[in-house]
């Protein structure tokens, strides 16, 4: 069947704490008025990439995700892994609706549904890439892709611990993170990359192909959509206080000027576990996925995206 010329919707209606759920009907409304689409509503978790796969092999090359980061993320797992095209020619929007909406802050993709759909029509594109992580999860070494970021660490530990917290939409993350601060213990990580390498009881590490994470902290000011490299931030031994008097700087992106930061940029980096009182997580665009060791690589120029003009 072929359906180029038409697109495929992909809703996640739990995404924004289930706003999606109480929007779609007049999120639908209008892009009728503009579009010619079919549409599908995820019904569990990672359905959206089983979803995408479908309708690529149905002949779709035009997929719009409504929801959040993680439903982008689900999407393009399903772009990337179906085999009857290259990933590249299967093109991807996203209508941001979930709760931090961080990827749309270096796509400057507006959140403003009409704006949105305005940038959708107008077809703007780059071809972006990917992360690919390796981690475990139920005994098994897995893989995953993500499209913004992923971070082991005090990050990962929040998302696990504060899923109650969403329905207050991109605050959640900074009420998670004062929540959190006192209860998380620093494991000792060992990071190595070609670049860079360190064995230090860590805060955070994170790899960006995006700027933002945790609903807009600029944890990866370097990084580029589309630049075949990531921007790693590894925040090691900071104090509670520290962290306390400093969050201003998470969100403008000075966090990598302190002397207990290192920035660097890379094409792969391996994350080793040494030693921790808790369970270390790796968290992908908002997901959690799984324990260490931990390898992340950058995949180049595989992900077609609708990215804004301006």
């Amino acid at each position: 069947m072929n359906q180029t010329d038409k697109y495929f919707v992909i809703v996640n209606p739990a995404s924004g704490n289930g706003k999606v759920a109480k929007k779609w009907d007049s999120i639908r409304g209008e892009l009728q008025k503009h579009l010619d689409f079919e549409f599908q509503l995820t019904e569990y978790p990672y359905h959206g990439e089983k979803i995408a796969i479908a309708a690529v092999e149905m002949g779709y090359r035009k997929i719009i995700g409504v929801g959040g980061d993680g439903l982008l993320q689900e999407i393009s797992n399903g772009i990337l892994n179906q085999t009857v095209v290259p990933s590249a020619d299967v093109t991807v929007a996203l209508l941001s609706n979930g709760t931090g909406n961080d990827w749309i802050k270096t796509s400057a993709m507006p959140g403003n549904l009409t704006k949105a759909i305005e940038t959708i029509k107008r077809g703007k594109t780059i071809t972006q890439d990917v992360g690919k992580v390796t981690f475990t999860k139920d005994g098994v070494r897995q893989t995953c892709y993500c499209v913004n970021f992923a971070g082991v660490g005090f990050d990962s530990y929040v998302v696990a611990k504060t899923l109650h917290l969403k329905k207050y939409g991109a605050i959640a993350y900074l009420l998670g993170m004062l929540q959190c601060l006192f209860s998380y213990k620093k494991p000792v990580l060992k990071i190595s990359s070609a670049e860079h390498s360190v064995t230090t009881a860590c805060y955070l590490c994170i790899t960006g192909i995006g700027k933002f994470g945790g609903g807009g902290m600029k944890l990866m000011p370097g990084a580029l959509l589309n630049d075949g490299l990531f921007f790693v931030s590894v925040a090691k031994n900071l104090s509670r206080m520290k962290v306390v008097t400093n969050i201003h700087k998470l969100y403008s992106g000075e966090l990598i000027h302190m002397e207990e930061v290192d920035a660097f940029e890379t094409k792969k980096i391996n994350i080793e576990v040494v030693s921790s009182d808790q369970d270390v997580y790796i968290e992908a665009d908002g997901e959690v996925l799984g324990t260490g060791p931990f390898e992340i690589e950058i995949v180049p120029a595989v992900l077609t995206v609708i990215v804004s003009e301006g």
